[in-house]
């Protein structure tokens, strides 16, 4: 009986084996080597300054004789070496399911000018807390449960949630879809978080079009929190040329009416300029220009502030 035991058990370990053999793995990364140079107002971030980033991304999947695609994704972020998100999906005819720490449901859905922009350059006006762009905000790669919905026809959608914990307060739901038609997308995305003094809700829309080998985006989004009420508005062009080149151009407006002094509200207006090129296969640079003008309105926690930034970026992708 124990020898049967142990073939059995032989048995299924090598089928198990065997099934884990087969899983697609794949492994995928980047690095990036930064130069900035900065002249603002604010002493915090005037000057310049090195930067690097690197991201790896290690992604499994495995496809089960019912017709499920079960698939497991990594990701790390290289230099800091944390944990950038780490989930398990499953996908079939009834849509996909994410388990884990990853984006919430409107990521994928969310339109804004920043989608024409390969490397945006950094910066933070005045140490204030305005939208520097249109995309939705108040989330990151939290532990929740997403699901996608099957395609229906040129609509997609997914909603996702994460509960914060037997004693936790911040809960968050997010709602994210997108409907194309010809060489146009439109894009929606909500997010929903509740908080001890105020719930926070911050809503995106946006649209992105391709015209041969010109890319249009725009958005608009509202973030209301404690504290908080801002509109931001966007608008982005981008150009391919020959040569592996593109040139790319965008610009913001953000205002917060909680934080005002008379006729004056917080205000942050900026534009972005930006060109690429593709050295080599896995291989790219780019150069960005931003020029930003912020008032602080009532915000007495930041100064008014205007400069530039110039940034060069090496990027290597494996």
């Amino acid at each position: 009986m124990r020898k049967l035991l142990l073939t059995t058990s032989a048995l299924v370990a090598a089928t198990g084996l065997a099934s884990y053999a087969v899983a697609d793995v794949s492994m995928s990364g980047n690095f990036e080597w930064t130069y900035q140079t900065a002249s603002t107002d604010d002493t915090d971030t005037d000057g310049d300054s090195y930067g690097q980033a690197t991201d790896i991304t290690i992604s499994f999947s495995n496809k089960t004789d019912s017709g499920l695609v079960i698939g497991g994704l990594y990701d790390l972020t290289g230099n800091t070496n944390a944990i950038d998100e780490v989930s398990f999906s499953i996908t079939g005819g009834f849509g996909r399911l994410d388990l884990g720490q990853n984006d919430h449901a409107g990521e994928a859905y969310d339109i804004s000018e920043t989608d024409v922009i390969s490397e945006d350059a950094t910066y933070t006006p005045g140490s204030s807390t305005i939208s520097t762009s249109s995309e939705v905000g108040l989330n990151g790669d939290t532990n929740k449960v997403k699901y996608t919905l099957p395609a229906m026809g040129n609509l997609k959608a997914a909603v996702s949630y994460q509960d914060s914990g037997v004693a936790g307060t911040t809960d968050e739901t997010s709602f994210g879809a997108s409907y194309s038609f010809d060489n146009i997308t439109v894009g929606y995305a909500r997010i929903e978080a509740e908080a001890a003094t105020r719930d926070s809700e911050s809503t995106a829309y946006g649209a992105k079009g391709t015209f041969g080998a010109t890319t249009v985006a725009a958005g608009f989004s509202d973030q209301v929190q404690n504290g908080e009420d801002r509109e931001t508005s966007g608008i982005g062009i981008k150009q391919a040329l020959d040569g592996g080149m593109h040139v790319a151009f965008s610009m913001v407006e953000s205002e917060d009416a909680t934080d005002k002094a008379g006729s004056l509200v917080e205000k942050l207006s900026a534009t972005h300029a930006e060109v690429g090129y593709t050295i080599a296969p896995g291989l790219s640079a780019f150069v960005s220009y931003n020029s930003y003008d912020y008032e602080n309105g009532g915000n007495t926690t930041s100064i008014d502030d205007d400069g530039t930034l110039t940034k060069l970026t090496i990027k290597a992708t494996f």
